[in-house]
């Protein structure tokens, strides 16, 4: 059974997902992964049995620091949290910092990239935009 959280506060267990995602996996610097304001953010979560299993955070309409957990991939936990997300933004326009390597998950969701790539955190990203209608 799944379980949808809407936390206002950067729990432990959002802190130690993020972590296992960014700063193990994908070595993004610790330093770099957790900011000073991550309690101005919507944090989106979804668990099952009790465990954090896939995030996303959410700000003035742009959406970022999605992740599933390592097992819980390839299982479309990823288009739920982005759906989920997208339901916390008012406007029109959603913007997001895609990994270059997940630019097709997010086209396929109706996003497009624009500008130039760029780098993050010393990974190769792009910006996207979805206009709903």
């Amino acid at each position: 059974m799944e379980e949808i959280r809407i936390e206002r506060t950067l729990t432990p267990d959002i802190q130690s997902l993020r972590e296992e995602v960014f700063v193990i996996e994908q070595n993004v610097p610790v330093e770099l992964e957790i900011e000073q304001n991550e309690d101005e953010y919507i944090h989106c979560c979804i668990f099952k049995e009790q465990t954090l299993i896939s995030y996303a955070r959410v700000s003035k309409g742009h959406i970022g620091r999605v992740c599933v957990k390592k097992e819980y991939r390839h299982q479309g936990y990823g288009k739920k949290i982005m759906l989920l997300a997208e339901q916390q933004i008012s406007s029109k326009e959603i913007q997001i910092h895609a990994q270059a390597q997940a630019r097709g998950f997010y086209q396929n969701l109706g996003y497009h990239a624009y500008g130039k790539e760029f780098l993050e955190a010393g990974i190769l990203h792009i910006a996207m935009k979805k206009i709903r209608s």
